[in-house]
């Protein structure tokens, strides 16, 4: 497929927003039957913190792995599917961009929020400082691909992308830090699996989750 050819929202000299600050854009952006893959670390752990939901998964302990199990998932639900990136993340497993251009899934918005460091592990410098993702992304067969400087250019970002057809690509850089006194999930990688798979076998009827294949709402499952 042709490049798609990167759009930049806000204003490059604007201050950069936290990655706390990207995260609450992207859980007030999304609708509630999208599902949010979110790679490990502080990313997936801040997600936690902001409020835990059904429709996350955290891919614990797999660095550079979300990417991939997002497109696994998208080329299998009509649903939205966010996988949520970073930079040090992304340059770790930087090949999952060819494969998700490759198989092209339309549901998928891989959002790259990029602080420039391996926050989880010391604030260790990555090398995203001389990589164009957007670039890269586009090169790779995204079919849109958005650097958004600011909250308000990303909430941007994601309502377009919910419009179109994807797979899209958004860039997000953002300053170093995280929340003070992080907590880590209290719930087991294997609890967050079927939850989040249950999550996205159920329907809304009229405001009630309804799950696939099953007779009632899902409230009243066992």
């Amino acid at each position: 497929p042709p490049d798609a050819q990167p759009q930049t929202h806000g204003d490059v000299s604007c201050s950069l927003p936290s990655r706390e600050e990207a995260l609450r854009t992207l859980r007030a952006s999304l609708p509630g039957h999208a599902g949010l893959v979110a790679t490990t670390g502080k990313t997936g752990r801040e997600l936690f913190a902001l409020g835990d939901d059904t429709r996350n998964l955290y891919v614990v302990g797999s660095m550079g792995c979300a990417s991939a199990v997002g497109l696994g998932i998208a080329l299998n639900s009509e649903r939205p599917i966010a996988v949520i990136d970073g930079d040090g993340a992304a340059l770790m497993k930087l090949g999952n961009l060819s494969t998700v251009g490759h198989y092209r899934p339309k549901t998928l918005i891989h959002v790259l929020i990029n602080n420039g460091i391996h926050d989880s592990t010391g604030g260790q410098p990555t090398n995203s400082g001389t990589v164009n993702f957007a670039a890269v992304a586009a090169a790779c067969g995204y079919t849109n691909v958005y650097t958004c400087y600011g909250s308000e250019a990303l909430r941007r970002a994601i309502e377009a992308a919910l419009r179109e057809d994807g797979p899209h690509f958004i860039h997000v850089p953002v300053r170093p830090g995280t929340i003070k006194d992080l907590p880590r999930p209290d719930v087991t990688p294997a609890e967050v699996g079927q939850r989040f798979s249950r999550h996205l076998q159920c329907i809304e009827v009229e405001g009630v989750a309804w799950a696939i294949g099953k007779r009632g709402p899902a409230s009243q499952r066992p």
